[in-house]
């Protein structure tokens, strides 16, 4: 057997071991170098085996003793081969840990997909900028439209970040707002629970009906004051979050907002 020169297996050794040395190569390779990385590790040992036998069988000396030549290149054979198969092994390593980072990566990712689906499909839709026809609430205690002006915000529109709670009336500033309907004053000012709302009133009505007029510029009223349907409880402003001035009104139940448009005559 022609021997294998001993630079082509350092050469080729040397190339590989600069090749996977580093970790940072099998950060997130594609299927395919783990592949390669396994038919890689099967060549070298192969390699390293034939490399083994060559320089065995050519530094025997004449004469020496053959057995114990046999002997020594058996051993220098298993040392080679015991050292292929822990490169082997170590490869073997990086490529499981190639795979098993491709598996979670394309977890993550199916996750991260059926998340933003879920969000897409939990977010309401643009309504109309017309709104529903209101269903009238027989009995309804409100007997007044706070003021009588242009609507210029419908209940359930969508905003950039809310759904519209109530309407949007327009006027000038100064304007007189009315109580839509006899009741009692149960709050007045600027209230923590209604940030962007600005000066307020907040009137209870008969039958668990409550409405809150907002953006005052000034209010006639105070808490604890019984007030009738039509009675002036403040000014129209734009105060808070607004950009012009105007009545923000709203009829809410058990603190949840329903169509003024269902309510008021």
């Amino acid at each position: 057997m022609t021997p294998v020169p001993h630079h082509s297996m350092s050469a080729h050794h040397s190339k590989s071991a600069h090749h996977y040395e580093s970790p940072h190569h099998f950060i997130s390779p594609p299927r395919s170098i783990s592949v390669l990385i396994t038919a890689a590790a099967a060549c070298l040992m192969v390699g390293v085996v034939a490399v083994a036998a060559g320089v065995a069988s050519a530094s025997t000396p004449a004469g020496a003793d053959p057995v114990a030549a046999a002997s020594a290149a058996a051993t220098l054979r298993l040392v080679r081969f015991d050292a292929a198969q822990a490169e082997a092994a170590r490869l073997e390593r990086i490529a499981t840990a190639s795979r098993d980072a491709e598996a979670a990566e394309a977890a993550a990712k199916a996750a991260a997909e059926q998340a933003a689906a879920q969000a897409r499909s939990a977010t309401p839709t643009r309504a109309s900028a017309t709104a529903p026809p209101p269903v009238t609430v027989e009995g309804s205690p409100l007997t007044h439209w706070p003021h009588r002006g242009r609507i210029t915000g419908r209940y359930g529109e969508r905003r950039r970040s809310h759904i519209h709670a109530g309407v949007d009336i327009d006027g000038s500033t100064g304007d007189a707002i009315r109580s839509a309907g006899p009741g009692t004053v149960v709050a007045v000012g600027r209230l923590a629970d209604y940030g962007g709302y600005g000066l307020l009133v907040l009137v209870d009505h008969p039958s668990g009906v409550r409405t809150l007029y907002s953006h005052l510029s000034s209010v006639s009223v105070s808490a604890g004051q019984a007030v009738s349907g039509g009675e002036v409880v403040g000014g129209m402003g734009c105060t808070g979050s607004c950009t012009g001035s105007h009545l923000h009104f709203e009829v809410r139940i058990a603190d949840r907002p329903q169509n003024p448009h269902s309510y008021l005559p």
